[in-house]
């Protein structure tokens, strides 16, 4: 989440320079630099594309949320409920 965060405001960054980079870095050599490596294992992962990524088109929190519902079991959700009323 927090390397998507960071690309993200990479891509919306005042400067053109890191606007230029961050794009480049995810667009064309996404398997040769750490960001892009990064957005194409978050966007294999949470099911999102790179070119929805890119716009801004996606949202984390909502990606997040769904990624925890799939792969929670039921049991583990009674144990963050009771962690959760105990707080």
């Amino acid at each position: 989440m927090r390397s998507l965060s960071f690309v993200a405001k990479g891509l919306h960054h005042e400067s053109a320079l890191i606007r230029f980079i961050t794009y480049h870095s995810i667009i064309f050599v996404a398997g040769v630099s750490v960001m892009g490596m990064n957005v194409t294992f978050c966007s294999a992962r949470y099911n999102f594309t790179t070119s929805d990524f890119t716009p801004g088109v996606v949202n984390m929190n909502r990606l997040i949320q769904q990624y925890c519902r799939r792969v929670m079991s039921e049991s583990c959700e009674r144990l963050c409920q009771f962690i959760l009323d105990l707080i």
